[in-house]
């Protein structure tokens, strides 16, 4: 019981992270990075940047957004780095552990789970 309560308090710490974040990075500029962004904008969020490991897509712009390269993340300094794939998410993982942000990264995962959280509370608010 004790390990299930540190991990809700885990859970609790993030979401306070995510949400108080002012510089939010999604890594993956193709369809999961845009599904990021979604929810991001469904959580009144913006990202500052995308990032992606695709050369081609660097200094261009992503909905407005642009895209930069991951070594710019040392530099940008972000509060929180949204794993835009589920595909090549162990490989982004060891990416922003070389750069030391690993502890900054959220999965998409963690990201639907909160957004699911967000529209029960309102549905059991219509409830009451």
């Amino acid at each position: 019981m004790n390990s299930f309560m540190e991990s809700l308090r885990d859970v609790e710490r993030k979401v306070d992270h995510l949400l108080k974040a002012q510089r939010i990075v999604i890594f993956g500029a193709s369809s999961g990075g845009l599904q990021a962004l979604e929810m991001l904008n469904n959580l009144n969020k913006s990202p500052s940047f995308f990032t992606d490991n695709d050369q081609g897509k660097w200094e261009k712009y992503v909905n407005g957004i642009r895209v930069v390269p991951p070594t710019e993340l040392k530099v940008i300094d972000p509060d929180v780095i949204i794993i835009g794939s589920k595909v090549y998410e162990d490989e982004m993982m060891e990416q922003l552990s070389s750069y030391g942000l690993r502890d900054r990264a959220y999965s998409l995962d963690f990201l639907e789970l909160l957004l699911m959280g967000k529209f029960l509370s309102r549905l059991f608010e219509k409830l009451r």
